[in-house]
């Protein structure tokens, strides 16, 4: 067990490190629409496509076939089951860092953040500072309580209304914000299991590889 110390913040967790993000870039896909004649997709994130059940646009995403409220999509030789609002991306390699903790850029309602991976964190964690800077008014949340190291502090359940990380998106994340708390000096953001149950985390020696949960 380790602990971080976000300037007041100390949050208990397993971290699995620090590192710059290699992302690898391939086709990526965000759902827009499911129904069940088809499905419109975002490819590449500029070009709109609308598919039917075995159709194939010409950036090669095939829509195999809808089940429920999912579009059953092959990119990229894989297939991946998607609902509205949910992405599929290549894999994101993460180098460890000299500190021994995985560091990438996160994108918080569009906004560019200093992240860390924290497996222990049940939620993402950021400072009251830096949920102004997010616009979210968190001292609506649900309130409670954070112990840190200048004692406890109060704390607010939020919603984070998107959270991009390379080309993977996760809407609706929920957040833990600490009044008046710092995560550090290099950090803004702890991306906590809120964020982590959407992807899935492959550790290798000192590259860590990020990918979308479900991915199949």
């Amino acid at each position: 067990m380790r602990r971080i110390t976000d300037g007041l913040l100390v949050l208990a967790a397993f971290v699995l490190g620090t590192a710059l993000p290699g992302a690898v870039r391939a086709t990526t896909v965000f759902v827009m629409s499911v129904d069940s004649r088809g499905a419109q997709i975002v490819v590449n994130g500029s070009t709109v496509r609308d598919l039917r059940a075995g159709e194939t646009c010409s950036e090669g995403v095939t829509l195999e076939r809808i089940e429920g409220a999912q579009a059953i999509l092959r990119v990229d030789g894989r297939v991946v089951g998607l609902g509205i609002g949910q992405s599929f991306s290549p894999d994101i390699a993460i180098r460890m860092g000299a500190d021994g903790q995985f560091r990438l850029t996160a994108y918080l309602n569009g906004v560019p953040l200093r992240a860390v991976i924290d497996t222990g964190a049940s939620n993402v964690a950021l400072s009251s500072a830096t949920a102004k800077r997010l616009g979210i008014d968190y001292l609506s949340g649900r309130r409670g309580v954070a112990y840190t190291a200048n004692g406890p502090v109060p704390a607010y359940l939020v919603n984070i209304t998107r959270i991009q990380v390379g080309e993977i998106v996760v809407l609706n994340v929920a957040g833990t914000v600490a009044e008046g708390a710092t995560i550090s000096k290099d950090t803004d953001v702890l991306l906590g299991n809120s964020f982590l149950k959407s992807v899935e985390l492959h550790r290798s020696a000192d590259t860590m590889v990020i990918r979308r949960a479900n991915a199949f």
